[in-house]
């Protein structure tokens, strides 16, 4: 029996090509949470048909490629987009380190590279992880060289896409409202509009929500996680900074404030994980294993929707 899903108006659907990775940061959320062996691409492709069918038809409307990072797995990806394309979506959008966009790629008897190829399936949307403005210390915290922003940020004007940098808020790295303000203007002299600060997730229920995780990893988030209020009531402060609206995501488990500063779009979000609900999708999580998942917290939350 199809498990019902319930509505999912409100809900992302959140896709995990491969839990691969060479940039190993030290403080990947991936690697606190279960992670699962990787399903051949043409069975995770069959049910990803399935699961996001069911996701689409419970009223969800918003696509999540993330992973550690899913650029790895360029077949897969492509392949989704076929799938989704056609689609009414909301929003469909990449989570990457970058690492692997500029890198030529061959797809349809043409060579470009893989953003070309991506853009030309129809995705406009690319998440950027970008935790510094200064090279030096982004490179610090990933164990493979961190991509070029420029050259990212120039393709994406030439191919119209939409570049969005994601930055961790670390207190060795950006943690006070000042050194945001100066990554804020560096974005900004790239051209770049839409700007998300991130704060290291919480992680309540720790016996369930970090059973698996990477203890050294965890002891790094714990060491780095920032007052995310008191920076908070700092950006409010800041010159030019227009406050705009707060919401609710993750079912109530998270928190993003959205801010205008001279026409750049600048959010601020906590998340609480560990919380989720055995009785609700807390969001669809399509895992590397061709399976859904209600959340991140092990085996027992897969969802029987694919048959």
């Amino acid at each position: 029996m199809v498990q019902s899903l319930g509505d999912l108006t409100k809900v992302d659907m959140k896709v995990y090509p491969t839990h691969e990775c060479r940039s190993n940061c030290t403080f990947c959320m991936t690697d606190l949470r279960w992670k699962n062996a990787e399903a051949p691409t043409e069975e995770y492709l069959a049910n990803f048909r399935k699961a996001f069918a069911a996701y689409f038809n419970a009223g969800g409307r918003r696509v999540l490629f993330t992973g550690r990072e899913p650029t790895n797995r360029p077949d897969k990806l492509l392949g989704m987009l076929k799938i989704v394309k056609d689609y009414p979506l909301e929003l469909a959008v990449i989570y990457t380190s970058g690492v692997n966009l500029l890198n030529p790629f061959s797809y349809n008897g043409k060579e470009s590279s893989l953003m070309n190829a991506l853009v030309n399936e129809g995705l406009r949307n690319f998440n950027l992880a970008a935790h510094h403005y200064d090279v030096g210390r982004r490179q610090e915290l990933s164990s493979e060289m961190v991509c070029d922003l420029e050259e990212i940020a120039e393709e994406a004007r030439t191919l119209g896409a939409t570049i969005r940098l994601n930055c961790t808020l670390m207190k060795d790295y950006i943690g006070n409202a000042p050194e945001a303000m100066i990554y804020i203007e560096y974005a900004r002299s790239l051209g770049i509009q839409d700007i998300y600060f991130r704060d290291l997730f919480h992680l309540a229920n720790r016996n369930r929500s970090c059973a698996y995780s990477n203890r050294a990893k965890l002891a790094f988030t714990d060491s780095q996680r920032i007052d995310f209020d008191t920076l908070l009531s700092e950006a409010k402060l800041v010159p030019n900074m227009r406050f705009n609206e707060e919401l609710s995501r993750h079912r109530g488990n998270g928190r993003t404030y959205i801010f205008d500063y001279l026409g750049t779009r600048i959010s601020f979000g906590t998340l609480v994980v560990g919380t989720e609900k055995e009785d609700a999708v807390t969001y669809l999580n399509f895992q590397p294993d061709g399976c859904a998942y209600r959340d991140m917290n092990g085996p027992e939350s897969k969802l029987n929707i694919l048959l």
